[in-house]
């Protein structure tokens, strides 16, 4: 196995939604950010092969009960209420903040190094 040392204030493991989210949000701050994952490419992630969807923005002004809802069914009764209610009253505002970022890399992804 090579070994390559960097120095970087923030090392993310992990290359879905999360991952991404908190690399992209870090080096929008200018922090140096690495960016780790097991997976040869992008589309090996759960949440490139997630089915549930994405949080949505109704119209209907009753979107936030609606939303807590289908969480509700999609969790078939093992969802934390909590979880739930914060999910439906943050998650809309969240996902549309990063779909609306455009980051493209500032330089070419470094080579992959199997550890096994």
């Amino acid at each position: 196995m090579e070994r390559s040392e960097q120095a970087v204030d923030l090392l993310v493991i992990g290359s879905g939604i999360a991952g991404c989210t908190a690399a992209l949000q870090a080096a929008s701050q200018g922090r140096r950010v690495t960016l780790l994952t097991a997976a040869e490419d992008a589309h090996e992630s759960n949440t490139y092969w997630a089915q549930g969807g994405i949080i949505y923005k109704s119209p209907d002004p009753e979107e936030e009960h609606l939303l807590c809802c289908d969480i509700k069914v999609a969790g078939a009764g093992r969802c934390a209420e909590g979880a739930v209610s914060k999910l439906a009253a943050e998650g809309p505002a969240a996902v549309r903040a990063h779909l609306h970022h455009d980051f493209p890399p500032r330089c070419p992804p470094a080579p992959v190094h199997s550890g096994h």
